[in-house]
């Protein structure tokens, strides 16, 4: 997992335009207050997306930036999506093999399919600077829902 591999869903379209997904994500505690954050970046915009929970997990927040980034999408694009869990593209690679987060689990199954994603994460995930202001803006979320 990790290094490039496609999760080839939608072929009705070429041209497809390319958009990159950094996702973040902090829990103060694991459980715990926790928040994501995922930067959404294409040749022409850029946007950030964040929020969080009092009661949550890494991975549930790893899972939620995933599923929101690709809901922000407005077109079928082609999506690369660098994390620094292999968490969410194990998920779907496992298809419902994972018992927990399977509610965040079906978000994700249904908000990929008019999307051609890969992921790219760890030991090769690229994008260093943009993966850390993800992780800042998770931070200040899980700060925000610890104080309640």
């Amino acid at each position: 997992m990790g290094d490039h591999r496609n999760f080839n869903n939608f072929t009705g379209k070429r041209n497809m335009k390319k958009v990159s997904i950094f996702t973040g994500c902090h829990c103060i505690s694991n459980p715990g207050a926790g928040g994501w954050c995922a930067i959404l970046q294409s040749s022409k915009h850029r946007k950030a997306i964040s929020g969080g929970g009092p009661d949550t997990t890494n991975m549930r927040m790893y899972l939620t930036a995933t599923v929101e980034g690709i809901l922000a999408l407005k077109e079928p694009c082609d999506v690369t999506i660098y994390c620094r869990s292999e968490y969410p593209e194990g998920a779907i690679a496992l298809h419902w093999k994972i018992r927990n987060n399977r509610d965040v689990l079906s978000q994700l199954f249904n908000a990929k399919h008019n999307h051609e994603i890969k992921f790219i994460g760890p030991p090769t995930c690229w994008g260093e600077s943009e993966l850390t202001a993800a992780d800042k803006i998770a931070q200040e979320e899980a700060r925000k829902q610890s104080k309640g």
